[in-house]
């Protein structure tokens, strides 16, 4: 199930960076969400749906429930995430001054630490920094960006805003007017992920520890991310 905690971190990581366009100089926040993620065996290097080795059935898909909480404090942020089914987890620290992220993985102690554009390799900060910038022509490559009017999501009226990219790729945010997203959707050929947020509170106190790495953690340096860890938008 790593590859599913891999599509949490990344469309969680997105969800967070889109929350931080909403935040002022010296703001913070914290942000609880749930996901479910609908991925198919092809995606996951299963193959196509059909009888496997001893007569059992391959399922077309596998749906994988998620939680996660986003918290902020100029300049730093942590997110954590959690697979719904083996509870995998783990936690990015981002420190946007130093232009340093790292990457955690609670669950043996391991970890990986690079520059921010090693982490951008994905394409999450370059897309989320062209949508927040509000610019109608400055799409990221690749992509086309339209608002398709107004929907009412989780009780809240929201401007839907969507992006699309040549091969099937797309990613919509259902935005508040506060600017925040309360729901924020992602297609690919690989599958689907609809993260929603459960609740977000502005202004209240993050501690500097929130952001502190344990001693105990082994970290490597590295150019980006592993293979994989950030599915590309």
């Amino acid at each position: 199930m790593m590859q599913a905690c891999r599509y949490t971190l990344g469309a969680s990581l997105l969800l967070a960076l889109l929350l931080l366009g909403g935040a002022k100089k010296q703001d913070t926040l914290r942000a609880e969400f749930t996901a479910e993620f609908v991925i198919s065996t092809a995606g996951l290097g299963g193959g196509t749906a059909g009888a496997s080795e001893g007569g059992a059935q391959t399922p077309r898909e596998i749906r994988i429930p998620a939680q996660g909480v986003v918290l902020w404090a100029d300049p730093m942020l942590r997110l954590d995430a959690t697979e719904g089914l083996t509870q995998e987890a783990t936690r990015l620290i981002v420190d946007f001054d130093a232009g340093v992220a790292t990457l955690l993985y609670p669950d043996t102690l391991n970890g990986y630490r690079m520059d921010l554009k090693g982490l951008d390799k994905a394409g999450y900060l370059s897309l989320a920094k062209e949508y927040l910038s509000g610019e109608q022509s400055g799409a990221p490559e690749g992509y086309t960006r339209r608002e398709l009017g107004k929907e009412t999501v989780g009780g809240k009226r929201c401007t839907h805003v969507r992006w699309t990219k040549k091969g099937g790729r797309q990613v919509d945010w259902w935005l508040d007017s506060h600017d925040d997203p309360v729901r924020v959707t992602a297609k690919s050929e690989r599958g689907n992920v609809t993260i929603n947020i459960t609740a977000l509170k502005r202004g209240i106190p993050v501690p500097k520890a929130t952001f502190a790495i344990d001693k105990s953690y082994t970290i490597k340096e590295t150019q980006q991310p592993p293979e994989g860890t950030l599915p590309p938008v």
